[in-house]
């Protein structure tokens, strides 16, 4: 079975335990993967009564827990599935061959993954309109993660927005300054005090503000803006940045695969 398989039967699994979840007033285009060939053209919510025949019948059918949980196995030995920590492989001692797992990693889970939701609003709205901090909440948060890879942060620091310290400030404002297009790189302190800050702890922007297209990044001393669409293109560049680097420095190297064993070890199979 497919990983985006799977994703389908763990998705109807939730769904059929959340009946409310399942409502006529929402509609949204789902293209299934095989494991429901006669769905693969029909609104999902217009589907109900088929979709509820179609999942109670896992109740009783011969798939294993392992298909059911979301854990996919070949044999004795578990296949590298980029959502699921507990299959990474251990990192290989030659890092050029363990960084394309990694590069797969950050691509499917991340980028791709934001750039699929960001198709789909643009889709069903037209633009990022009322969608903007969801979005940029994930924008920022990926930021947050790409950057514990790149560099380990030894000492606190202050925010700005909430006045709280931790040792999340140093690096991601270091992989912004690193990694991001020249535009962005003076703005590290705002874009994590009072953007990253402020959308993960508070949910809005007080001192800033957000764009729903690709409006450029505008700053003085008092305020910045910028297009999440154009945010979205900078964390394009910085990722491909950080790879090109990661290829060559040993230190970043040491840290991300430090970061990666941390995570993988962490993770319930």
């Amino acid at each position: 079975m497919e990983p985006r398989s799977l994703i389908n039967v763990v998705f109807l699994r939730f769904i059929a335990n959340t009946p409310c979840l399942v409502s006529k007033a929402i509609s949204c285009e789902i293209k299934f993967s095989p494991t429901f060939p006669h769905l693969a053209t029909k609104t999902f919510f217009e589907q109900e009564n088929t979709l509820n025949k179609k999942i109670m019948k896992y109740e009783d059918s011969k798939l294993n827990s392992t298909e059911l949980s979301g854990s996919l196995y070949t044999g004795k030995s578990p296949m590298f599935i980029t959502w699921k920590p507990s299959t990474w492989p251990k990192p290989d001692e030659d890092f050029s061959l363990f960084l394309p797992n990694i590069e797969n990693i950050f691509r499917e889970t991340i980028l791709d993954e934001i750039r699929n939701v960001i198709s789909d609003a643009m889709k069903a709205n037209g633009s990022l309109s009322q969608r903007g901090h969801v979005v940029a909440l994930v924008l920022f948060c990926a930021v947050d993660t790409l950057s514990s890879y790149a560099y380990v942060s030894k000492e606190n620091n202050i925010c700005v927005q909430c006045n709280k310290g931790g040792k999340i400030g140093p690096r991601y404002k270091k992989y912004i300054e690193d990694f991001f297009p020249d535009d962005y790189k003076p703005h590290s302190d705002k874009l994590y005090g009072f953007y990253r800050n402020a959308s993960v702890h508070s949910w809005n922007f007080f001192k800033v503000g957000i764009y729903p297209d690709h409006e450029p990044i505008k700053a003085d001393d008092t305020t910045m803006s910028f297009g999440l669409l154009n945010f979205y293109d900078a964390l394009e560049v910085s990722f491909k940045n950080f790879i090109k680097k990661l290829k060559q420095d040993v230190e970043l190297q040491s840290n991300c695969r430090s970061r990666y064993e941390e995570l993988r070890e962490s993770a319930i199979p």
